[in-house]
């Protein structure tokens, strides 16, 4: 086996010769670097870590080797893609009042606004390998996911939220709070972000602890500083990416009206879901 060592940076599954990759590497401020090809990619090693923007254009130049690694192997998710990308869309034109405003305080299309931005950031997170980052970011559009559906399903609370103050938010609306709200009006089926799915994601992607390993998606438990296209990662994310942006799309759909984009998500949702 080839030994590793630190400076060693492994692009896995990237297929670009040796030269090609090279050159799309050297730039005036990042020169000394070597590489090799190996049978799950190619290492790339650093003579030496730079300091400063340097640094930050190393980040940039690896970031965007990640996401090249990645679209080698997104025609593997073309049905997580299609939903992702219906949801989006109707996401942001309800955001955005694209088929009109509906009037009012516009609290549902500010909802949709932060949906839409957390999910387009998890993708660019899933592309350059920052499976927990955007795993992070996910955890946010289940809370939110779980709003819209405690909103759909008991309009007092809805009320109770639009004219809360923030003591009320905390004392009330807490991630567990609507958990608990949901399983009180016997909604606990239409659940998204459930007490084991939240608690995981906190404990694995969120909170830190002694036992923090950042960004392990592979079978050897090998935890990564920095972006890395894992398979299992990229995976995972896109699943869970495209299942809360579809959920929330579609009380976003039947907000805005948008009839014939709810059939279309529903579409897209049933044949994903085979």
């Amino acid at each position: 086996m080839l030994k590793r060592d630190p400076l060693d940076f492994i692009i896995q599954s990237l297929n670009l010769p040796n030269q090609v990759a090279k050159e799309s590497l050297m730039t005036d401020k990042i020169k000394d670097i070597s590489l090799t090809q190996v049978e799950d990619g190619i290492i790339i090693k650093l003579e030496k870590v730079p300091s400063g923007r340097h640094y930050l254009e190393v980040v940039e130049t690896f970031g965007d080797l990640n996401r090249r690694a990645t679209h080698q192997q997104l025609n593997r998710y073309d049905e997580e893609l299609h939903v992702l990308g219906v949801s989006l869309s109707i996401i942001y034109r309800v955001a955005t009042c694209y088929h009109g405003c509906l009037g009012g305080p516009h609290i549902f299309e500010r909802l949709a606004a932060r949906t839409h931005n957390l999910a387009c950031s998890a993708h660019h997170l899933i592309e350059r390998g920052l499976y927990d980052e955007a795993l992070n970011l996910i955890r946010s559009l289940g809370e939110i996911a779980n709003l819209f559906c405690l909103f759909y399903a008991d309009e007092k609370a809805l009320i109770t939220w639009l004219h809360s103050d923030s003591k009320t938010r905390m004392n009330d609306f807490k991630p567990v709070d609507v958990r608990r709200s949901l399983e009180k009006i016997g909604k606990k089926d239409l659940m998204l972000a459930t007490k084991d799915w939240y608690s995981n994601f906190c404990s694995e992607y969120t909170h830190v602890h002694p036992g923090t390993k950042p960004n392990v998606h592979n079978e050897r438990g090998q935890g990564h500083a920095g972006g890395r296209f894992q398979d299992k990662g990229l995976a995972y994310c896109m699943g869970e990416l495209a299942t809360c942006c579809s959920y929330i799309a579609l009380f976003a759909s039947q907000y805005g009206g948008l009839k014939d984009s709810f059939k279309e998500l529903r579409t897209a949702v049933a044949t994903y879901n085979k």
